[in-house]
């Protein structure tokens, strides 16, 4: 693996997420306080309606990316255009089908789900959303791909992040003055198609080789409908729940759980950060060295851990009082409930938990061999929903997401560490309950610490305080326990700084 490019994209997906996170908080609160929770509860349910929609793509960018990674490390530009020219003609025919589902769910939604909002609004809203979601799918996918496979993923990190606070300032300033909300959606419409261009600009500025004409290499990308099946679990469990609530109970309750679901989305930035970064390094070094590759991969998983119950600890702890200072002036719903935060978080340590495992099985490429477990899930998570919703409302779906995501978890780990990285499935297990140990202990003494919090000062001073304690804690953990994975991390950090030293010496 490449320790510049590594590092360097781990950096720019640090600030990138950092922006990111930062904001993703910011504009939701300014929509349920200039336009009420139900307008922020639609908005969130179409953005989740409409990742349904993309699995129009069933599987083909997956199946490409990890095609490519072994085109890219051998340097055959006749493979790479023709993984390519397959993957191009794929999203050309399904953007027609994409057309016709959305201008369908533009028509039906308004009449389907229960709101108080004006027909022919929400009518604007989705197409606008639609429209959007639309561009992104038909001329970023092939661009994306390539990216992704040839380990630059901080051309798309620092477009995204550029997109986003120019997009957040202008969603701001038309809140402020109180302009329509489809006018602040159709702000991020056009920022959103010049991002594109830029992408699409510099890849064929530094891929001049690029030929979409070529005959399509469609047996490169046979594996898209196995990893169709993954991308189905992972819109499940990211979106299921919200159309769940649509369906059976309402907007603002919607809105209620996207305000607690965004935070532990967002909180998670940094160790996504490090999985992102590192997946297309990964995916090259497996193809070259896999006994070098195991060696780090299990540094990264040891890391990626600790990073995260870090993470996930503080969160859980400073939740609630964040969401009572977020939601003071909001009287139309009670956003203020203590056991949302244990659920929320459990459900995100689950899905992190097994995300290095994902990784190990995306790279290698056995999407078919874990395609019934994630099937299994799947239906184990819309019945046990569809089967809670009605009598706990909220906390039967989030249980029932729980419960499912426990057992594919489980399943994923176990496959990837027999299988893939021949080793005791126990291993990242063992890691698991070392950190949910300690992170126990951390909440009962934080429970055991009175603190007040009135202002968003305050919250930032007892933030700083939990932050130094619980990450010095885990850190003390990290170097006794993983002293071989610490030592590992410490050389790379070391070669990369050394290298940056190196140039601006010259």
């Amino acid at each position: 693996m490449k320790t510049n490019i590594a590092l360097f994209n781990i950096i720019s997906n640090l600030f990138g997420k950092l922006i990111t996170a930062v904001l993703g908080i910011l504009i939701p609160k300014l929509i349920i306080d200039y336009y009420g929770s139900e307008i922020n509860g639609l908005v969130t349910s179409l953005i989740g309606i409409f990742v349904y929609v993309n699995l129009l793509e069933a599987g083909v960018g997956g199946a490409s990316v990890q095609a490519l990674y072994s085109a890219i490390a051998k340097k055959n530009k006749t493979k790479i255009n023709g993984i390519l020219a397959a993957t191009s003609k794929f999203y050309k025919k399904t953007s027609i089908v994409y057309l016709v589902c959305v201008t369908t769910i533009a028509l039906l939604y308004p009449v389907l789900v229960k709101t108080g909002i004006n027909y022919w609004l929400v009518v604007a809203i989705v197409l606008t959303i639609a429209l959007t979601s639309f561009i992104e799918y038909y001329f970023k996918g092939i661009y994306n791909v390539l990216l992704l496979a040839d380990n630059k993923s901080y051309i798309l990190v620092v477009s995204s992040t550029i997109l986003s606070v120019l997009s957040s300032i202008i969603k701001v300033l038309l809140i402020i003055f109180e302009f329509s909300i489809v006018f602040v959606l159709f702000s991020v419409l056009i920022l959103t198609t010049l991002r594109i261009l830029f992408i699409v600009s510099y890849v064929k500025k530094n891929y001049k080789f690029l030929d979409l004409s070529v005959t399509p290499d469609f047996s490169a990308i046979s594996k898209k409908s196995a990893v169709l099946i993954q991308q189905v679990l992972s819109v499940i469990i990211n979106n299921v729940d919200i159309l769940i609530l649509t369906i059976f109970c309402n907007l603002k309750l919607v809105s209620l759980y996207t305000v607690y679901n965004i935070i532990c989305i967002q909180v998670l930035f940094i160790p996504k950060m490090f999985s992102e970064s590192l997946t297309a390094g990964f995916g090259h070094l497996f193809v070259e060295d896999k006994l070098r590759f195991k060696m780090l991969f299990d540094s990264f998983e040891a890391l990626y851990t600790y990073l995260m119950f870090t993470v996930m600890i503080i969160a859980y702890i400073l939740m609630l009082p964040f969401i009572k200072l977020y939601t003071a002036d909001i009287t139309d719903i009670n956003y203020v409930d203590p056991w949302l935060p244990l659920l929320f978080v459990s459900i995100r340590l689950l899905e992190s938990l097994r995300e290095p495992s994902l990784i190990v099985a995306s790279i290698a490429g056995h999407f078919n061999q874990l395609k019934w477990y994630a099937i299994f899930e799947a239906i184990l998570n819309i019945s046990l929903s569809i089967l809670l919703v009605r009598k706990y409302g909220i906390y039967g779906v989030l249980i029932a997401t729980i419960i499912a995501m426990l057992f594919y978890t489980i399943a994923v780990i176990r496959y990837s560490n027999k299988y893939l990285l021949r080793r005791s499935w126990i291993i990242p297990v063992r890691r698991w309950f070392i950190n949910l140990i300690l992170g126990s202990v951390i909440v009962y003494l934080a429970n055991c610490f009175k603190y007040t919090i009135t202002s968003y000062f305050d919250f930032g001073v007892v933030f700083v305080v939990f932050l130094i304690c619980i990450g010095g804690g885990y850190l003390s953990l990290f170097s006794i326990v993983e002293a071989k994975a610490l030592k590992v991390v410490m050389g790379y950090i070391s070669i990369f700084f050394h290298k940056i030293r190196k140039k601006l010496l010259i």
